[in-house]
């Protein structure tokens, strides 16, 4: 009886353990979460300071809440001797959409952006207010890294579009050639997987199903440990809402 009894109190916890993983989901504030990228490339000499600076917003106590931080690997600097493991072409591109709206429409590492616009780290404060209300974010987990997301926007523009990305925490690579050789750099809210889709309007929302089963690149090592999502209108790449968080 007794054996029965501790099957039973077993069974119930691993149910009541499955049932908050699939039921782990991510909600951003009706107000604006800011969305704050790097760009940066292992064979940059002056990218590690940056990839520090980006490491330590995993102590930010504002990190989930008023803004999300994604970077991103160019390739645009491998041809200087190191081919960077992390880097996708993909990554560049963005860059360079990024770059269109700017000033100076120039790209280069390592470059901070915060939600599309060129962000300097001096301007940290700035990551801790919410910005205007513009509409609230959710991405639920329906199990394994299956996601619904849905976006109820404060002002309505049509049609929006959705990106989604998986992140790696602590990914450490031992830099062998090129301006950082002999270095062991270190990684954090790395982007393993990178979609864009459109969403679909439903009621007062709009949604879409992401599924992300695993990171693109082989180079990492260990599993995603983040998921960040955000929506631009269809013909703008500037964010509109993030939302973002670990995945247990």
């Amino acid at each position: 009886m007794f054996f029965s009894i501790t099957k039973i109190f077993i069974l119930l916890m691993i149910s009541i353990t499955s049932m908050n993983l699939s039921a782990q989901s991510f909600e951003s504030s009706t107000q604006q979460v800011h969305l704050i990228e790097l760009y940066t490339s292992e064979g940059c000499h002056s990218c590690p300071p940056a990839d520090k600076w980006f490491s330590k917003l995993k102590s930010d106590k504002n990190l989930w809440k008023t803004f999300v931080p994604v970077g991103f690997h160019v390739d645009y600097w491998n041809y200087l001797g190191w081919d960077d493991p992390l880097s996708d072409v993909n990554y560049s591109q963005r860059q360079r959409l990024l770059a269109k709206t700017w000033v100076k429409p120039r790209v280069y590492t390592p470059g901070f952006t915060l939600n599309a616009k060129e962000f300097k780290t001096r301007q940290a404060k700035s990551l801790h207010v919410l910005g205007a209300k513009v509409g609230k974010l959710t991405a639920k987990n329906k199990g394994g890294k299956v996601f619904e997301v849905s976006f109820a926007p404060a002002k309505d523009s049509g049609s929006y579009r959705l990106f989604s990305t998986l992140l790696t925490i602590g990914t450490k690579t031992s830099v062998e050639t090129g301006e950082n050789s002999g270095k062991k750099l270190k990684h954090d809210f790395g982007v393993c997987k990178f979609d864009v889709q459109s969403m679909k309007k439903a009621k007062n929302a709009y949604i879409a199903t992401v599924e992300m089963k695993n990171c693109d690149s082989k180079q990492y090592t260990k599993k995603a440990k983040a998921a960040a999502f955000w929506v631009s209108a269809k013909k703008d790449i500037a964010p509109i809402q993030a939302v973002g968080g670990y995945l247990k």
